[in-house]
């Protein structure tokens, strides 16, 4: 049985993508009213559903998809991570740093993402991880800032933030990735 979401949030007023459980946001969970206080029963299906939703496992394979889902964007930046590690931060054309996910277009000098900021990588037994690469404004993970070049294991679903700018990592399928692309 479904239960009806709305798109707003009822604690943060964040407008949210039709269809997710949680506010993009703030974590909160989409009820059908702001003054509806949701049952604990009700919580364990949106909680059940959620982790449906990111596809069951918080094991990133090597066929996995990285879906970083940034804050007010539409559409996730899907990231093939394959057998390799991956930098995420911003072009500079005129230092001549790269990165292999550059997120300029989102806003990343605005909000505080360093030239090269961190680095995502498959560690043991299926394990993705984050490290910051010594970034001026910090990555944090739920909200607690990482050591610099300290890996932490990132679950499916958690929220990392580059500097100011807040994103959810989800773990796609091949064939979720298929379907989406």
């Amino acid at each position: 049985m479904w239960m009806n979401y709305s798109s707003i949030c009822p604690a943060c007023s964040h407008k949210n993508t039709n269809g997710v459980l949680f506010c993009q946001d703030c974590g909160q969970p989409l009820t059908g009213s702001p003054d509806e206080t949701a049952k604990e029963s009700d919580m364990e299906q949106a909680t059940e559903q959620f982790r449906q939703a990111a596809h069951h496992t918080d094991r990133f394979t090597r066929d996995s998809t990285l879906l970083l889902h940034i804050r007010n964007q539409a559409e996730p930046v899907l990231v093939e991570l394959g057998e390799t590690q991956v930098t995420v931060g911003r072009l500079d054309n005129a230092k001549g740093s790269t990165v292999d996910v550059d997120l300029t277009q989102f806003g990343a000098l605005k909000t505080g993402v360093s030239r090269v900021h961190a680095v995502f990588f498959r560690g043991e037994n299926d394990t993705l991880y984050v490290a910051d690469l010594g970034s001026a404004n910090g990555t944090f993970l739920n909200g607690h800032q990482l050591l610099v070049n300290d890996p932490s294991p990132v679950n499916n679903g958690d929220e990392i933030s580059l500097g100011k700018m807040r994103m959810h990592i989800y773990f796609g399928s091949p064939a979720f990735t298929a379907m989406n692309s």
